[in-house]
């Protein structure tokens, strides 16, 4: 009697649900969404509300120099690294990324006064969205960026799919 909450397909945003995939697909749940397996959003039940940020706190984020952005977002990037695979190879790949966008989290950097909303909100998101949200705050970032980053999800999808039977390796960064 499950059959009805899991689609018959996955789409390619589903992968790694509930932590690596996309966003929710906002036709799946009506079962009109014409691009199927395809799809780049997530057709899996997602529970609780929608794991976004509010326009005060994605204005709020902008408005953050890349360092304090980093300060931010990086650390609940490492607390869910850890919770999903804290293996060696998957906290050197956060490391990697925090080195592609030059933030030392081993220094002390303080997050700037007034973001305690934002670091809660980042913990009801997943990591790709946060990768994104990293990506986004990042001035320019570089091909290394970008391949830390893939590299980090693709070690993590690893792990989500020898946990749940999943083989697919394919993780975008940006949903």
């Amino acid at each position: 009697a499950c059959s009805a909450a899991v689609p018959a397909e996955i789409s390619e945003g589903s992968y790694g649900h509930p932590e690596l995939c996309a966003r929710p697909c906002i036709f799946a749940a009506s079962g009109s969404c014409t691009k199927g397996a395809l799809c780049g959003y997530c057709h899996m039940p997602h529970v609780g509300p929608a794991r976004e940020l509010s326009k005060n706190q994605k204005s709020r984020l902008r408005e953050l120099h890349t360092q304090e952005a980093a300060s931010v977002i990086f650390p609940a990037i490492c607390d869910r690294v850890k919770t999903i695979d804290g293996s060696r190879k998957c906290v050197r790949a956060a490391d990697r990324l925090a080195r592609a966008c030059g933030f030392a989290h081993s220094a002390a950097v303080a997050a700037p006064i007034g973001c305690w909303a934002l670091r809660a909100a980042l913990r009801g998101t997943g990591i790709r969205h946060m990768v994104t949200l990293l990506r986004r705050a990042v001035a320019n970032p570089s091909p290394d960026f970008d391949a830390a980053a893939e590299d980090l999800l693709a070690l993590l999808l690893r792990t989500w799919s020898r946990r749940f039977g999943r083989a697919d390796g394919r993780v975008p960064v940006t949903g």
